[in-house]
């Protein structure tokens, strides 16, 4: 039965009636919806590891169905390969490196769709050994090699329109301390392509070792850092108070300041599966469910979408071949409403956030350091196989305008040696107001686990200094800051 309701019945202007229907349709207070900045890149990172994929029909209608989640960016994956950690040749694999043709034809499909196009060239390793922790036995031709691919893959997105290109993936063992390397490296990619460049950083670890972010245009970070493992299906609430209370968005503000540059997320995923935020780098526990996933979607949306230097999230993995399962993919999940939902402005109000950071640690002894006075603290520790922890002092001492910096790396009580010591010194800017690095220094512990080693001649100034254990059968760990003030 159909009942037709007009103002004439109701007695009130036509206008009143129009009206109270407009009320109607608006969210209830405090549920008003959550959008996106205008320029905002609604990414995802499209992967295959076959050599016509990305040509075939599933890869075109894969594009198709991920345009009408309302994503602009696609970045298409594309991987070499080494044969060992140790290589120092990168090679492409004729039957899983996607060929030229199939990027082509998959960066002129998004085009077609309305999308900006993305390379992304990813190194493997065939013996299982991470990428970011390759080192391989002679770095210079390494390098050789692996500016041949990307030299390689500038021009091929350059020819195929594509508006951003990724210089490189979670190679942090080769970024550390080899700046000249890699400015060489995004020299020789800009003379070959125009549009933006960028890096992806293996978690803030990765991203903080490199120190070539100034030669980019965005500050790409593959972001996997865990957040709460205290509840295999954590609260949206309770995962974005995470992002700020684990230090996370001050650490990566702080790289922000540094550099002057936007910051994205190159990679941000989890399984769908219980425990998915506790490690979400891949190897959750828990029994498959979508709630999580969608959960820790929510929840970076609702952090980093308040963030103005903030420019995106390219969510890993959109497949060619669609085969979701628990995997990071968001295809037909949950995850992939909450996408849908932010990337069209109609998605869930955010939770109250608690924006307080973990307290900045202070320096044993009172602060600054000048003349002889020496300041030590106790390292940020991690707790290895055993129970042991592993912790690395430092002290700092001023003799004349040089700093002289020493410690020791221990594994619970006893000392730890076979560790590599890298110190970064930082110096406040008082006309740009941040700390801007000024030295970094490596060093190796002695048999007892201690180490020392001096500055150069500095400037009049404060300075802050850590140390990290970067190496070694000790594990990692982080002093807390020591600052120094240099008259």
């Amino acid at each position: 039965m159909s009942c037709r309701l007009t103002a004439a019945r109701l007695g009130a202007p036509l206008s009143l009636i129009l009206a109270l229907f407009a009320l109607a349709a608006l969210p209830p207070a405090g549920a008003r919806a959550a959008s996106l900045p205008g320029d905002w890149q609604k990414g995802a990172d499209m992967t295959s590891w076959w050599n016509d994929d990305y040509a075939k029909a599933p890869s075109d209608q894969a594009l198709a169905a991920l345009r009408n989640t309302g994503t602009t960016h696609v970045a298409f994956v594309t991987t070499w390969y080494m044969d060992t950690g140790t290589s120092s040749s990168i090679a492409a694999d004729g039957q899983k490196t996607p060929s030229d043709q199939a990027l082509l034809h998959a960066m002129a499909t998004a085009r077609s769709l309305g999308m900006t196009a993305e390379l992304k060239p990813h190194v493997d390793v065939r013996d299982g050994t991470f990428r970011g922790a390759i080192h391989p036995a002679d770095p210079a031709a390494w390098f050789s090699s692996y500016r041949a691919m990307i030299d390689h893959y500038a021009s091929l997105a350059q020819q195929g329109g594509a508006g951003v290109f990724v210089v490189g993936t979670e190679l942090t063992s080769m970024s550390e301390n080899r700046t000249d390397d890699w400015r060489q490296v995004i020299a020789d990619a800009r003379s070959r392509f125009s549009g933006q460049l960028a890096f992806a950083a293996n978690q803030l670890d990765g991203a903080e070792a490199a120190g070539f972010w100034g030669d980019l245009d965005y500050i790409g970070i593959d972001a996997y850092m865990p957040l709460d493992g205290s509840d295999p299906n954590p609260s949206v609430q309770a995962l974005a108070n995470a992002w700020y209370q684990r230090g996370y968005v001050d650490r990566i503000e702080a790289l922000h300041n540094r550099y002057g540059k936007p910051v994205i997320f190159t990679e941000g995923g989890y399984e769908s599966r219980y425990g998915t935020a506790a490690s979400p780098w891949g190897g959750a526990k828990g029994a498959s469910a979508q709630e999580p996933q969608a959960s820790a979607y929510q929840a970076m949306y609702c952090v980093w979408s308040q963030v103005s230097w903030f420019k995106g999230i390219y969510w890993w993995d959109w497949r060619a071949t669609p085969d979701g399962g628990d995997t990071f993919t968001p295809q037909g999940k949950q995850a992939e409403s909450t996408m849908r939902a932010w990337n069209a402005g109609t998605a869930d109000g955010c939770p109250a956030i608690n924006r307080t950071s973990p307290p900045a640690p202070a320096p044993a002894g009172g602060g600054n350091v000048s003349g002889n006075q020496s300041a030590g603290a106790p390292a940020a520790s991690i707790r290895r196989a055993g129970g042991a922890r592993t912790t690395v002092s430092l002290r700092a001492r001023r003799a004349a305008r040089i700093a002289r910096l020493s410690g020791r790396v221990r594994r619970g009580k006893a000392s730890c040696a076979a560790s590599t010591i890298v110190t970064v010194v930082e110096r406040w800017d008082a006309r740009r107001r941040r700390w801007v690095r000024s030295r970094t220094l490596k060093a190796r512990t002695t048999a007892n686990g201690t180490f020392a080693l001096s500055t150069r001649r500095l400037r009049r100034g404060t300075y802050r200094v850590r140390a990290t254990v970067t190496g070694g059968s000790c594990g990692r760990a982080v002093s807390r800051q020591v600052r120094l003030h240099v008259t």
